[in-house]
């Protein structure tokens, strides 16, 4: 919930909160200072984040003290230095989803440069994108594998967000 002080320093841009919060807008997936000078999203749309340390510092720290952990092949365990209530709706952010590092490391600084040095997991490829133009086009992607139930040790039932049945 953001509080009426949070939207009024977001709808008017104010500057003296940069250093108190950033916000998130779920629909556009963007990130800002209260400063930013975007148009204004819905409050409705808006989520706050009060963690202000710059991602940069936080991935230079030793893997073992990220408090990440591969529990089993299929379970994750992440341990948070306090509670973030958001912390759940933060790991639907598409952005935020783990990447096939040997890919990564593969592609080096040409990684996510363009439409052909990206990698993809839907039905669905970017293509005809440079990495400056505007514009783009979807082509089917012939890697894509539908997870089924059968992918899972355990009968819980699958949720895909794109395509609820």
């Amino acid at each position: 919930m953001v509080t009426e002080e949070e939207w009024q320093a977001v709808a008017t841009n104010d500057a003296s909160y940069d250093n108190l919060f950033r916000y998130a807008v779920k629909t556009t997936k963007i990130f800002c200072k209260p400063s930013c000078p975007s148009r204004l999203p819905k409050r409705e749309n808006i989520t706050i984040f009060y963690d202000l340390e710059e991602p940069e510092q936080k991935g230079k720290s030793a893997v073992d003290e990220l408090g990440v952990k591969a529990v089993s092949k299929y379970e994750l365990e992440i341990t948070l230095e306090h509670p973030v209530p958001y912390f759940t709706s933060m790991l639907t952010f598409p952005t935020l989803f783990p990447l096939n590092k040997n890919y990564v490391e593969k592609q080096g600084e040409k990684y996510a440069q363009d439409s052909e040095h990206l990698i993809y997991n839907g039905v669905f490829k970017l293509a005809n994108w440079k990495g400056s133009n505007q514009t783009w086009s979807y082509e089917k992607n012939n890697h894509f594998s539908p997870v089924t139930k059968k992918d899972f040790r355990d009968e819980k039932p699958l949720v895909n967000e794109f395509n609820p049945k």
